[in-house]
């Protein structure tokens, strides 16, 4: 009974943030490092790689080979959407998560 309701808020709150996400992705390049740092900080605790990699869906043995040819591993916008929309609990509100992306946009948008 819970997953309909958890979809709909998701979905909701992907919509209310899809320019914000997009901005994002674009500026990161769908960098891991910038996405972990976005995740840990919705989380409110560091992540591990390993889970960053699960969240996105990335194998993290493709993930290790790009680090060691000194590659910077990346994943999609869908996937980084995709992400985001797992990671949202049914009593979450897009206030729990905008403030964090546009802060993170606002970093990437001053190291340029």
């Amino acid at each position: 009974q819970t997953r309909p309701i958890m979809c709909e808020n998701a979905d909701k709150i992907i919509e209310e943030m899809r320019r914000d996400l997009s901005r994002f992705y674009h500026l990161s390049g769908g960098n891991i490092e910038c996405i972990g740092l976005l995740f840990s900080e919705m989380a409110k605790q560091p992540l591990p790689p390993q889970v960053i990699c699960d969240l996105l869906g990335l194998d993290q043995n493709t993930v290790k080979e790009q680090l060691e040819k000194g590659h910077s591993p990346s994943a999609t916008e869908e996937q980084l959407i995709a992400a985001v929309r797992s990671s949202v609990d049914p009593e979450d509100t897009v206030d729990m998560y905008a403030p964090i992306v546009q802060r993170h946009v606002r970093r990437l948008e001053n190291a340029r």
